[in-house]
């Protein structure tokens, strides 16, 4: 990173910084109406993903389809997988060691098909994409999930069944354990005599204490791996598990340990960081006000190796917010929202046709990416921005004796213009940042016709 440090108090940093933003655009292209889960993964081996999607309809459900990507990221339906009337959702894994994604199938007969018994499925991948079903006897209960791993440091790809409860819908509620189904290697489970816990919670894998094995986060819980596959529960999370809440593991500073993002219901959602020891705390951020948090995306958007995160809500629009560590110039996993404005719903982020920039699937449209950056490359020395960092007010001053019309642009990261000042220079120009947020701006100057393109940086 060059530095240029000016005298008369200022100092004006020049990084060669691409402050990237992402804008998706509907293509017109939609998958299965009323969609209910998506799994993406490689299925045919081609380099692009693939995906399952399933469909939500309380008298009737249909079955899921797998959509194959044609290489532009436009999908095409294909196989049928699943049980009329039953609420499924799939992982892909390569459950036989034989270099292909397989699916394990998660049944829900809780409510469509109470008493229905159907069980979960194993199905086959042939290596282009066709499935087939495997005679594998599960457990008839009903299924709200299934998180795939070599849970028992073997090798091959083991299940985490979370469970549900029986048809009597009326509380208390009689929910089945979790259950550990272990892989011999040929994508045949047998039942481990370990549970994990039990209850309406979703759950989320990571190496929480950096051990070299798989761990367990639940939303009230962490079980922790022996490497064997036995788990022990730590205890209660640190966030208050009693809220309704969506979950995602992501390195957000950089420290090599996993932290959680917790998104909650009407209320701010939060961001808890790994001390190293599989014990989380409070960052004091908040990110976004009161939503309903549909789903979390963790990637790096602007390309800088560090983490940001698209949150997708339920009926207000979607938020991009910007990590503002490493390139942004700010301190890692802190947080600026972008004033993009995107659709609200379930939200996946991904590659969808491999031009390395993010893609999105939102509810059941697909929407491509593309990215907008504001670049900061020209060093100018005929003029000096102080104070910078600021507490909201900026001077633009020229050097000594080099008088000219000068024009500057105040961006936020987003690229929404914020405000414009334009004069000729005899003195001092002053812009008022005050009524502006804490954060990276973004000052686009024009001296004597040659443009130069500026960090601000607003301090509480």
């Amino acid at each position: 990173m060059k530095k240029h440090i000016f005298f008369f108090s200022a100092i004006i940093v020049f990084s060669n910084i691409v402050y990237a933003q992402l804008s998706l655009t509907d293509v017109g292209k939609t998958i299965d109406q009323n969609v209910y889960n998506i799994s993406l993964a490689d299925i045919n081996n081609d380099g692009f993903i693939d995906m399952y999607a399933s469909t939500n309809a309380m008298t009737n459900a249909s079955p899921g389809k797998i959509w194959l990507n044609d290489s532009t990221g436009n999908f095409i339906a294909k196989q049928t997988i699943g049980t009329n009337g039953i609420m499924h959702s799939v992982a892909f894994a390569d459950l036989n060691n034989d270099g292909f994604k397989d699916i394990f199938l998660r049944n829900d007969a809780s409510y469509l098909l109470p008493n229905s018994g159907t069980p979960n499925e194993v199905w086959l991948n042939d290596g282009n994409g066709n499935f087939t079903k495997t005679n594998q006897t599960f457990d008839s209960k009903p299924s709200r999930d299934v998180l795939l791993a070599d849970f028992d440091g073997n090798g091959t790809v083991d299940a985490l069944v979370l469970n549900y409860h029986g048809a009597d819908d009326t509380p208390p509620y009689d929910y089945f354990p979790h259950q550990l189904w272990l892989n011999d290697s040929t994508g045949t489970f047998t039942l481990s005599s370990q549970t994990l816990g039990s209850g309406m919670t979703d759950a989320y894998l990571s190496d929480i204490d950096l051990d070299n094995d798989t761990d367990v986060i639940f939303e009230d819980s962490i079980w922790l791996n022996n490497g064997k596959g036995i788990f022990t529960n730590s205890g209660k999370t640190s966030w208050d598990s009693s809220d309704d809440l969506y979950l995602k593991i992501g390195d957000l500073n950089n420290d090599n340990y996993p932290d959680v993002i917790v998104g909650k219901r009407n209320q701010p959602d939060e961001l808890w960081l790994n001390n190293g020891s599989g014990q989380f705390s409070k960052s004091g951020q908040i990110l976004g006000d009161s939503n309903i948090t549909f789903s979390i995306e963790v990637f790096d958007v602007d390309n800088d190796n560090d983490m940001d995160l698209f949150f997708g809500y339920f009926n207000k629009p979607g938020a991009l917010f910007i990590n503002q560590g490493n390139e942004q110039g700010g301190n890692i996993a802190t947080f600026q929202v972008s004033e993009n404005i995107y659709p609200s719903g379930n939200a996946i982020i991904a590659d969808l046709n491999n031009d390395s920039i993010p893609d999105a699937i939102i509810n059941n449209k697909i929407y491509t990416g593309n990215i907008t950056s504001i670049t900061d490359s020209l060093d100018n020395k005929d003029f000096i921005i102080y104070p910078n960092p600021t507490n909201g007010i900026i001077y633009i001053n020229a050097i000594s004796g080099k008088n000219a019309n000068i024009s500057a642009t105040i961006y936020d990261l987003s690229g929404k213009e914020l405000t414009f000042c334009n004069s000729y220079i005899s003195g001092l120009n002053s812009i008022d940042l005050s009524a502006q947020k804490p954060g990276i701006y973004i000052a686009r100057i024009l001296f004597n016709g040659k443009e130069s393109v500026q960090k601000i940086v607003i301090e509480q």
